[in-house]
């Protein structure tokens, strides 16, 4: 958080979700280490040191393997949910499809 001060940051944009996934691995960054894990005590710190805190996540809109199926309602749901949970109430949009 200190770092995040010195550089005058007011507002940081945390991935919450990806598809409608909230638990996803990066293994070549975190191995074992999940951004579910890592949100529950990030959003407080980062707000108690007078950062806000913004959502972003991928959202696909339909399968690739499949794509006449939507999963757009799936993965509003989820962001949804995700943002309430932590009380986060702006979410930019990544439209990978």
């Amino acid at each position: 958080m200190a770092h995040a001060k010195q550089l005058g940051l007011s507002n940081i944009c945390l991935k919450i979700v990806d598809d409608s996934v909230e638990r996803w691995e990066s293994m070549s960054y975190y191995p074992n280490t999940q951004n579910a894990d890592l949100l529950p005590a990030l959003v407080p710190a980062l707000r108690s040191a007078g950062i806000g805190v913004s959502g972003w996540g991928y959202t696909y809109g339909k399968y690739k393997a499949a794509p006449f199926t939507s999963i757009g309602a799936a993965e509003g749901a989820k962001t949804a949910q995700v943002m309430h949970k932590y009380g986060i109430v702006d979410f930019l949009v990544d439209a990978e499809s």
